[in-house]
């Protein structure tokens, strides 16, 4: 990530706020994000008036602010402005997202005042512009005030301008 690579702080709720990054971001595997690229804590989390405006680049799992999370997050006020793209091309997993690109396990994510101006580019599976995917355990996403202003393409299927995959029946 531009800013923590890798969030395993299971012990404590965690926040970040106030945070820019300006750098490209580039994964050779997974999990690549502008402030975050891999997030594992189970405690709630808040990442509050984030900016990303470096390009975001991994084989799978790319996020403007978050490459992939096992946790709830609130979001207030993120906005990412550069592109995010992921290059897998085997039969594996790849998911590219405005502000987080996979959200798994049983976590809610929440959405406010955020946005995606930048292109969000995957070779495969899911694009979307806030997220790129949810797996099924995961329990939901809300959304206030959100947009996408940028392109969303998908090499294969599953492009949405907030949610490119949703694989369950848990609200959005």
């Amino acid at each position: 990530g531009g800013l923590i690579g890798w969030l395993n702080n299971s012990s404590y709720a965690t926040e970040i706020s106030y945070c820019t990054n300006k750098g490209s971001v580039t994964s050779g595997k997974d999990y690549a994000g502008g402030i975050i690229g891999a997030d594992d804590g189970t405690k709630a989390c808040t990442i509050l008036n984030a900016n990303n405006y470096g390009s975001i680049t991994a084989q799978g799992r790319s996020g403007g602010i978050v490459g992939r999370t096992r946790r709830s997050i609130n979001f207030t006020n993120c906005i990412n402005n550069a592109k995010i793209t992921t290059t897998r091309t085997n039969s594996k997993e790849a998911y590219a997202g405005g502000i987080i690109g996979e959200n798994l396990d049983s976590s809610k994510l929440v959405f406010t005042n955020c946005v995606n101006n930048g292109e969000i580019s995957n070779s495969r599976d899911g694009a979307g512009g806030i997220i790129g995917r949810m797996e099924p355990a995961a329990s939901g996403a809300t959304f206030t005030n959100c947009e996408n202003n940028g392109k969303i393409t998908s090499g294969t299927w599953y492009v949405g301008g907030m949610v490119g995959l949703r694989d369950n029946n848990n609200p959005v």
